[in-house]
């Protein structure tokens, strides 16, 4: 499974993994379950004792753009992003506030 971990708070949401041929993997994560805050990527896999968890390091492939949607009363924006010392993959989210809210719907 996909776990996403928040450095501040260790919150931790999972999502489901399906393998493909040649050791890759998709998942489809939930971003409109995410509070603010920078979110980790890890790959925890099942190997019969306790599960095992690996960091997901980007490739070559450009990381997924940045996604909007409603949290509560505010509009909230995730930026995936790979990290720049090892390039693994991290995600931070943003509430937006009303003025740079209208700003983008301007825009």
């Amino acid at each position: 499974r996909l776990l996403w971990r928040e450095r501040d708070s260790g919150s931790e949401r999972a999502d489901r993994v399906v393998a493909l041929a040649g050791g890759g993997f998709v998942a489809r994560p939930a971003l409109g379950r995410f509070g603010p805050g920078v979110w980790d990527a890890y790959l925890e896999l099942d190997l019969g004792g306790p599960p095992a968890r690996f960091r997901i390091e980007v490739g070559d492939d450009p990381v997924a753009r940045p996604r909007r949607w409603l949290l509560g009363a505010g509009p909230c924006v995730a930026r995936p992003y790979a990290t720049s010392n090892r390039g693994r993959l991290s995600a931070v989210v943003r509430r937006l506030s009303a003025r740079a809210f209208l700003r983008r719907i301007i825009r």
